[in-house]
C-alpha cells in the first residue's frame, strides 16, 4: 500500500473531513492524503496542519472536476484513490483495491459500494 495517493475534495465541511481523516489513519502505511480545500474560510486548513503525510492544497475555484486534477499533479503515487470528504473506509478497503490491481493488472479502476448502514463496503 506504499504507493497509493488519496484526493479528497471538499468544501466548507470541517468536522465531515476530520472524521475521514481518522478513518485513514488506520491506514499508516499509505504514501500520502491530498487534500483539495475550496473552502471559504480556512477551518479545514487549520484541521490538517501539522498531519503527517497528509499535503494540504487550496483551490479558490469551487469544482469537484479541477479539484480532482489538482490532487492528480501534485501527488506522487503511482495509484490514486478518489474519495468524498464524508466517508469512511473499512479496514480492508485498501488491501481489497491492491488485490483487485494485483489479480488484474490490466484493469485501469476499482470501485466500492455503499452499504445500507451507509459504510464503504470492501471490494
Amino acid at each position: 500500500m506504499h504507493d497509493i495517493s488519496v484526493i479528497i475534495p471538499t468544501y466548507n465541511r470541517p468536522h465531515d473531513i476530520s472524521v475521514t481523516l481518522s478513518s485513514l489513519k488506520e491506514f499508516s502505511d499509505l504514501k500520502e492524503v491530498i487534500i483539495i480545500d475550496q473552502s471559504n474560510d480556512d477551518k479545514t486548513k487549520k484541521l490538517v496542519k501539522g498531519m503527517k503525510n497528509v499535503k494540504y492544497i487550496y483551490s479558490s475555484l469551487p469544482s469537484i472536476t479541477i479539484a480532482r486534477n489538482k490532487g492528480v499533479k501534485v501527488s506522487s503515487g503511482s495509484l490514486l484513490c478518489f474519495i468524498d470528504d464524508d466517508v469512511t473506509l473499512g479496514k480492508n478497503y485498501f488491501q481489497e483495491i491492491m488485490r483487485v490491481f494485483n489479480e488484474h493488472p490490466e484493469a485501469k479502476a476499482a470501485a466500492a459500494y455503499i452499504r445500507e448502514n451507509r459504510e464503504i463496503q470492501d471490494l
